[in-house]
């Protein structure tokens, strides 16, 4: 019913909205009530111009019978706003401003932690927002930082030289794992100009690679592990344990360039070095392992403040 129609009666019911639903339950008397007095112009909604009388004991009938049910009034009443309604089993709720009639929305409830355990979520965003969650969890729990030193960039042809993990615990450094690992064959020149890792070096202080592996996975202990190109160290973490017949862990893993990948815009490169120098990380010693884990930690930290 339009504002210039109620405008034009007195008392009369304007409008009458009863949830479709709960209203093909109502008994027969209040169906009938209903269609006596009012026209339905919709399923559910019904209009009509009837005095307050007829109005008072419609609507009476109306939540006497409607146990469960919602309905909604609007009739034209000598007032400010011309007009005034009353709700029964609303979210809503009629409050009296000043003299001015309004509706009262109840706040949204929180909403619970989306339960990805039967599938993941059907929009970007959602799956984005899920990844945050995530992420912002395993910054509360502990998780490990890791980086290898390697003799070259293929994990079949290539192996490792050193062995680097930080644990964060409650978002502090909290333990460190470092060790070299021997090799039989001579270091090239441009890895040890990179790294500074020495032949002399590996074989005073290195360990069997089967003894390194065994250590790392000690000090993982399962928990989830960060990395900065994630693919590299894993793939040689990986091809390394099956050479020596070890059995890695079996951790989930954040790869922090990946993650830098969606987040960060305008830099040239994605690399540790880069991405330290974009968000004003002091880089100090680069290609050692535990240093570059403290520098993956670091940024680690930077991108979940994004």
């Amino acid at each position: 019913m339009t504002a210039a129609a109620v405008q034009n009666t007195v008392n009369p019911i304007g409008r009458i909205d009863v949830d479709s639903d709960y209203f093909e339950r109502l008994p027969a008397e209040s169906s009938g009530d209903l269609s006596k007095w009012l026209c339905e112009i919709s399923p559910g909604v019904y209009a009509g111009n009837i005095n307050a009388r007829v109005r008072t004991e419609l609507w009476a009938r109306i939540c006497e019978n409607l146990k469960s049910g919602r309905a909604t009034m609007v009739y034209s009443a000598r007032c400010e706003q011309q007009l005034k309604f009353e709700v029964h089993n609303a979210h809503w709720e009629p409050v009296d401003l000043d003299g001015i009639l309004l509706m009262r929305r109840p706040l949204p409830k929180p909403h619970k932690a989306e339960d990805n355990s039967t599938g993941a979520p059907q929009s970007r965003a959602g799956k984005m927002l899920l990844a945050r969650r995530a992420e912002k969890a395993r910054r509360r729990a502990d998780y490990v930082v890791i980086d290898v030193e390697t003799t070259g960039l293929s994990p079949e042809r290539d192996g490792i030289i050193e062995i680097g993990a930080l644990l964060i615990r409650n978002g502090e450094e909290a333990e460190e794992f470092q060790t070299l690992v021997r090799r039989d064959s001579p270091l090239s020149a441009d890895v040890v100009r990179l790294t500074g890792i020495t032949d002399e070096m590996l074989a005073v202080e290195g360990i069997p690679l089967s003894e390194a592996i065994n250590g790392l996975v000690a000090f993982v202990a399962n928990r989830p592990i960060v990395c900065h190109n994630a693919d590299f160290d894993c793939g040689f973490l990986i091809s390394e344990a099956k050479r020596c017949g070890v059995k890695l862990f079996r951790s989930s893993c954040t790869d922090t360039l990946a993650l830098a990948r969606r987040r960060v815009n305008g830099v040239k490169q994605y690399s540790l070095g880069h991405l330290c120098e974009y968000f004003g990380i002091d880089v100090g010693e680069r290609h050692r392992a535990l240093p570059d884990c403290k520098l993956t930690f670091r940024l680690f930290e930077k991108l979940n403040e994004i």
